[in-house]
């Protein structure tokens, strides 16, 4: 895969949307430099809010038998700039590889494999165990973590690293550091901000609420359907692909706590005993992508909606918080919020494909405007979803380039309607029947 040649007067990188610039040199542990981005036949990269680091993988068809001429055993690095022509924004990180897989023979002198890679810290998190007792915020803390055990300070996002609530005292005897930093993140919350995310973007490394994320600008709107505008900065609005990979299940959402669950917390200490609820309905507008939940309150024969049953899913925790003073991170305070909201945001799950955008970022809010099931020579305003058009969160990027052709897919999740589900109506006669059938 060489890098695309593309017109002197393309101006700012958007003429054609599968333009790309890619450039991959591999680092040995000799010391060897060698640029290979002309073996790669298919290059992904990839980053999420459910990750810590970016990971990425590139297939070959190699001639050159890089593998033994440069003795590849998982301590080289490579070396990735990604662009679009003339834009001059490109993503380019330095990665480890740690894994070779899928080799084998194609003819006698070449053979096919997958080289995967990964951001650094990925690796060293894999090699030492955090030992160490905490005071204070708890976004200090993770930043103490990639400070001290990671060495990675100097990659924090600032723009994108917000503090909780609270001042605690910690000790975290043995955990690998991503891991301690996700028990930290799990637990934190602030006023009206639960479900926390600590991820890697080509900007580094973020730590953000769901609540936090949702109040930034969205970064852009996506159409389904053929883009015949002269602009050709409006092609990347363009879906060039869509899939729909969750939409209502009421089964799996009882399941998950999506609308409602029950904690029975153990106080050791004071030798209390107590119980928690917590349903989608404490979340209000403010807190939701859209406006409404996708769930309306239609009572079943026993007169009881999905959000009257607490016990769908129940959490048990015992705790020694005798002092709530010293550390008030009581799990009452966030672990029925980040269940539940984490359970909602999985209700509404749409992976798109666009053409090209290395600037796209995991966490950013885009606008999807879903297509309905009608004629194409509908009235443009009828071919919309009403209900699932609106915000989405984009958790999961992955820039990949295959055949000379470079496209961006997103996931996107929401918990809410653009529009209000129609009243229930209960007391009519034929749902009466049926109710009793």
């Amino acid at each position: 895969m060489s890098t695309q040649t593309v017109p002197t007067d393309q101006i700012n990188g958007v003429t054609q949307t599968s333009d790309y610039t890619l450039s991959v040199s591999l680092a040995t542990g000799s010391g060897q430099l060698q640029d290979i981005t002309p073996l790669i036949m298919k290059f992904n990269l990839y980053e999420s809010l459910f990750s810590p680091c970016m990971t990425g993988e590139m297939e070959f068809g190699d001639g050159l038998d890089i593998i033994t001429n440069f003795s590849l055993n998982g301590n080289e690095w490579v070396y990735v700039k990604l662009d679009k022509p003339s834009l001059n924004k490109p993503i380019q990180k330095a990665f480890r590889i740690y894994k070779i897989s899928n080799r084998q023979t194609s003819t006698q002198s070449i053979q096919n494999y997958i080289i995967h890679f990964c951001s650094e810290e990925l690796i060293l998190s894999s090699q030492t165990y955090v030992r160490k007792s905490y005071n204070g915020s708890v976004d200090s803390m993770i930043k103490n973590i990639l400070n001290d055990y990671l060495n990675a300070s100097s990659k924090i996002n600032n723009n994108n690293f917000i503090k909780p609530l609270g001042n605690y005292s910690f000790v975290i005897s043995r955990m690998r550091p991503f891991e301690a930093i996700n028990w930290l993140a799990t637990r934190s919350f602030g006023s009206n901000e639960n479900l926390y995310f600590f991820y890697e973007t080509a900007d580094g490394f973020n730590f953000s609420s769901f609540e936090n994320l949702i109040n930034t600008e969205t970064y852009t709107s996506y159409f389904w359907g053929p883009n015949i505008k002269h602009d050709p900065s409006t092609n990347y609005q363009t879906i060039l692909y869509f899939k729909i990979d969750n939409d209502f299940d009421i089964l799996m959402g009882n399941k998950m706590g999506q609308f409602s669950s029950s904690l029975y917390n153990l106080d050791i200490v004071k030798r209390t005993y107590s119980k928690t609820t917590w349903n989608g309905n404490s979340y209000d507008e403010s807190r939701l992508l859209n406006t409404y939940l996708p769930t309306d309150q239609t009572k079943n024969r026993i007169g009881k909606s999905l959000f009257d049953n607490p016990d769908a899913v129940a959490k048990y925790m015992i705790t020694s918080d005798a002092d709530s003073t010293t550390n008030p991170i009581l799990p009452q305070n966030w672990l029925l919020q980040n269940y539940v909201k984490s359970a909602q945001l999985r209700g509404l799950k749409f992976t798109i494909v666009i053409p090209s955008d290395f600037q796209i970022r995991a966490g950013r809010i885009v606008t999807l405007n879903m297509p309905a099931g009608v004629p194409q020579d509908a009235n443009s305003s009828e071919r919309r979803d009403l209900y699932r058009t609106g915000s989405y969160l984009v958790t999961a990027v992955r820039h990949g380039i295959t055949d000379q052709i470079s496209s961006t897919t997103l996931e996107l999740l929401s918990d809410s309607f653009n529009q209000p589900l129609p009243n229930p109506v209960d007391n009519s006669a034929p749902l009466q029947q049926l109710k009793g059938l």
